[in-house]
């Protein structure tokens, strides 16, 4: 059975919770009220009463393009029955908005097999699925006993006139489900000839009778008010919507009850993200880039064993009698044969006269079909999850020129992450005057027409002049864009390790030509990941290669940290300085972190004085006892038995292979660091060991047998002298009465729109704020303290704009720098005289741990070396000198930022 997805799994826990208010309350609006209430968002509380249809639940799921609305919809039916009507049967229409829509519905709903066939098989055994032709096959007995599935267009509902639909009319089919019902109260009755006064049998007198549960897909086409009039004729009993753009407007809005977004759908592997746009000056430009680009996707398949075949989508211009210079579909197909050599059995022409995939199963591993042209739309409901490029030689100026096509290209083949990163994302490539024009219109459709939030839009799509060139991302080194590397993997490596760490990720990258497989590390990244890695991937593989890993870490990491990342002034940018320290032979600028700071306090192996290679006992101690087992053959039987653990037998014979030296190159291949020489870190090993055996009276054997162990101690000893290097580097910071030119403060940092760093989030609005710097505000509690600290901070006269600074995104926003490892203030301002005032709100049980109060003497610091530019407040509840927030804030205000 099909397993459904987190965000899915969400959306239904939605709508049963509703389902059982609703039951419960006996009132649909305050059961939408209240179920949305609880789950804090007490703003959500506008209940849209559709004319006509009565007091029933009638609600909307929003699920962005690709998310799975049929499934979804398939298995809402058990939950209405179990959770609202309790009843044995349950009659669905189940209204589509084309004919090709409900030709692809009913076959999923039919089709043994099918995940959406499957669903209701297991909830109902014998569901029946038919069209409204096919329902005089219908018995009464089955209307009473079983689930009933009518899949119909809305289109062959709606009339302003019931008499030229033939569902308001007259059928003898339908006499057997109207013999006992002649009394029956709402049904429309017949005013002429010998049934003058009777029901009339048609199927919405049937839907009067039965009470259907509507399903409506692509809801936002069925808001008007003939198609409020439409549903009220049916006579349901509740009204489920799914579509990814509901209809907000105040006078015809959904209900939405449950929002899923883009960004939930790519974390599930649902769909291809991001889009990567391409545009170029000519057609015949365009059309080799895509096929570049194809050809590119296609090799990285073969390489990784992957079984998807990339396909591309050309959209061509309609013919124009009076314009022989547009490129038809025809003149396309030409142009790929004779000038781009593709082989015409790799192309298929779509268009209202040549049907050239219809009928075509293209996941078929033996067909040949690369690339597809089509000149409008494809037909709608086609479904490839191949189509990975979408090729444009119109000038797309419009959200729904672009719709059609960008959609096929969405979505994930078989919904789950590709091995090579290339096939995760989607491409694009545009023949276009307006490049600007061309990009507005692919984010319009993302938002207007695929369910994308606004931010969403911006975020997922990559606007790029060319396509990433051979192996980009898939050969060891940077990325092209720099956002990203790639190092071998020598050994495995569990990537769950990494997932809590804010603003890292590492993925699985394919493997390289040679076969070993790539690691993609991107985001921020610290000395500590830099060890874990380089001495995971380069373990027992020679010293060399765990330390070239670490230097290519390093230096990525330095390249993130001193990439020119301010925005060009302006409204839809923030700026805010960051602490530097200048060469001074160079005079370049080198970002302040804790490998600065461990610098700074001469973290030097070498100096035995501050760096002893000693291991305690209480660091480090073997194993007094060892438990070991024996089997043995009794009587034919096979048995076990504990046994004394013999240290002799145990470690003589591993004494005897390896010697001192092998030991400590062992360890120094295990610890390479990229702020460690291999020379220095060798010396003090070697020393370590002699400590261990000449003072401490330790085995070598044990020391060989429990090399892992000692390992692990090695590492911890290393990491506090590390710590305690960089903690005495930055109190020397602390203690100069006036800084000695060792910090620079410098504006390389800013907030910009166009990258917002919340991937979900709620209107800054519905929390009350009107000076937040995104419309959108993460990771706040109405009830909590920050909540009332950000208001605070709303209601400055002096602020201009503000924002919340700690979401997922980390990479997307301002840091301090610490002994130990990053520090990310929950709030970040700029006031209106041009000062940036940084704010760390602390509860009291808090306050006053070590590392804490570390954050506080840094951001004091990053104040002063700002010069004034910039204010730095800790803020608790209540402060020492008894002040509120309000009163904090302002004290802060009137200081100067140096001082």
């Amino acid at each position: 059975m099909f397993e459904p997805k987190t965000y899915q799994t969400k959306a239904l826990e939605s709508l049963k919770d509703y389902l059982e208010r609703a039951k419960r309350l006996g009132d649909p609006k305050a059961a939408f009220i209240e179920s949305w209430s609880e789950r804090g968002r007490p703003s959500v509380t506008r209940w849209h009463q559709a004319p006509g249809v009565g007091d029933i639940p009638y609600v909307c799921i929003r699920i962005p393009t690709g998310g799975g609305k049929t499934w979804l919809a398939a298995r809402s039916l058990r939950i209405v029955r179990d959770s609202y009507t309790h009843t044995e049967s349950l009659h669905v229409l189940w209204l589509v908005p084309s004919q090709a829509i409900l030709e692809q519905t009913l076959s999923a709903l039919s089709t043994a097999g099918h995940p959406y066939r499957e669903e209701l098989v297991e909830a109902w055994g014998r569901p029946l699925v038919v069209t409204r032709e096919g329902l005089e096959s219908v018995s009464p007995q089955d209307f009473a006993t079983r689930l009933v599935v009518v899949v119909a267009t809305i289109q062959s509902f709606k009339a302003e006139d019931t008499g030229t639909r033939t569902i308001y009319a007259h059928s003898e089919r339908w006499e057997r489900h109207f013999a006992a019902l002649n009394g029956m109260p709402g049904l429309e009755l017949s005013t002429e000839g010998a049934n003058r006064g009777k029901p009339v049998h048609s199927f919405v007198n049937l839907c009067h009778v039965f009470r259907p549960l509507i399903i409506i897909d692509e809801a936002h086409n069925a808001r008007s008010k003939l198609s409020f009039d439409t549903l009220a004729r049916l006579s349901p009993l509740g009204i489920l919507e799914f579509t990814a753009t509901p209809d907000t407007s105040s006078a015809s809005g959904s209900n939405v009850l449950h929002e899923a977004t883009a960004t939930e759908l790519k974390a599930e592997k649902m769909i291809k993200l991001p889009i990567v746009l391409a545009e170029h000056s000519s057609w015949a430009t365009t059309v080799a880039a895509a096929i570049s680009t194809r050809n590119s996707l296609e090799e990285a398949a073969k390489t990784t064993g992957d079984s998807v075949r990339p396909i591309t989508l050309y959209q061509a211009q309609a013919k124009d009698k009076d314009d022989p210079t547009v490129i038809t579909a025809d003149k396309l197909r030409d142009h790929l044969i004779q000038n781009e050599g593709i082989d015409p059995a790799h192309i298929a022409v779509a268009t209202g006269d040549e049907r050239g995939i219809e009928g075509v199963n293209l996941f078929d591993p033996s067909c040949p079909i690369r690339h597809i042209i089509t000149v409008q739309a494809l037909k709608e409901g086609w479904d490839c999850s191949f189509a990975y490029v979408f090729c444009s030689i119109q000038e797309l100026k419009s959200a729904r020129a672009v719709e059609q096509l960008l959609g096929r290209v969405l979505r994930m083949p078989y919904a789950e992450e590709r091995p090579s990163a290339l096939l995760n994302k989607a491409y694009a490539h545009v023949s276009s005057r307006d490049f600007a024009e061309t990009a507005s219109a692919l984010k319009d459709c993302l938002v207007d027409k695929m369910g994308f939030e606004r931010i969403e839009a911006d975020a997922w799509t990559e606007v790029a002049d060319f396509f990433p060139g051979e192996g980009s991302g898939t050969i060891v080194g940077l990325a092209p864009d720099g956002q990203s590397i790639s190092i071998p993997a020598y050994a495995p490596l569990d990537f769950g390790l990494f997932a809590p760490e804010p603003g890292l990720v590492v993925e699985s990258a394919g493997t390289r030509s040679d076969g070993v497989p790539l690691v993609r590390v991107s985001g921020a990244i610290t000395e500590a990941t830099i060890t874990r890695l380089s001495e995971t991937l380069g373990a027992d593989s020679g010293g060399e290669r765990t330390r070239e890993i670490a230097r290519n870490l390093a230096n990525y990491r330095l390249l993130q940290a001193s990439r020119h990342r301010v925005h060009p002034a302006g409204p839809d940018v923030f700026t805010v300085g960051s602490l530097f320290s200048r060469d001074e032979v160079s005079g370049e600028l080198i970002p302040v972190d804790e490998g600065w700071f461990a610098n700074r306090g001469r973290l030097d192996l070498s100096d035995a004085s501050r760096f002893p290679a000693r291991l305690m006992a209480e660091e480090f101690s073997v194993p007094a006892e060892r438990k070991v087992t024996e089997l043995d053959v009794v009587a034919e039987k096979v048995i076990t038995r504990n046994t004394r653990y013999d240290r002799e037998l145990f470690t003589a014979e591993v004494a005897g292979e390896f010697y001192l030296n092998g030991l400590v190159f062992w360890l120094d291949r295990r610890l390479a660091r990229s702020d460690v020489s291999q020379l220095v870190l060798q010396d003090f090993l070697s020393r370590l060991m002699h400590q261990l055996i000449d003072e401490r009276k330790l085995r070598l054997g044990d020391l060989i047998l429990h090399k892992y162990l000692l390992e692990e101690k090695i590492r911890a000893k290393l990491n506090s002298y590390r710590l305690n290097a960089a903690s005495s580097g930055l109190e020397s910071l602390f203690d100069l009465p006036e800084l000695d030119g060792s910090l620079v403060w410098e504006a390389d940092f800013s907030f910009s729109k166009d990258r917002c760093p919340y991937p979900r989030a709620e209107p800054a609005s519905s929390y009350g704020f009107s000076k937040h710097f995104f419309p959108v505000v993460d990771n706040l509690k109405r009830d909590g303290e920050e909540y009332a600290c950000a208001k605070e901070i709303d209601a400055l006269d002096e602020v201009e704009t503000w924002v919340r600074n700690v979401p997922p995104r980390h990479q997307w926003c301002f840091r301090l720098p610490t002994s130990r490892d990053d520090f990310y203030p929950d709030f970040v301002a700029r006031l209106k005289d041009g000062r940036v005032l940084v704010v760390e709100y602390k509860g009291a049980h808090i306050a006053a741990d070590p590392s804490e109060r570390e954050k506080r003497r840094v951001g004091e610091l990053w104040a002063r070396a700002s010069k004034g530019k910039g204010l730095f407040v800790w803020v608790m509840k209540k402060d020492e000198a008894g002040r509120d927030v309000r009163g904090q804030l302002r004290a802060a205000l009137v200081t100067k930022g140096g001082e």
